[in-house]
């Protein structure tokens, strides 16, 4: 991974995200999230047509 900064940067967060999960991302810092309508829909009803 040497001079390729973003996919560094992609994996880390991909990383970071499994490890400590989207609760971990404090309330403020969620609500200022660009596409946090679309992150909620892909997260929440996507878990729930999963458990049906």
């Amino acid at each position: 991974m040497c001079g390729d900064t973003d996919t560094t940067a992609c994996v880390a967060g991909a990383l970071a995200g499994a490890y400590y999960g989207y609760n971990a991302i404090p309330a403020e810092r969620k609500e200022t999230l660009r596409g946090k309508d679309i992150i909620d829909c892909c997260l929440f009803e996507g878990f729930e047509r999963v458990r049906e």
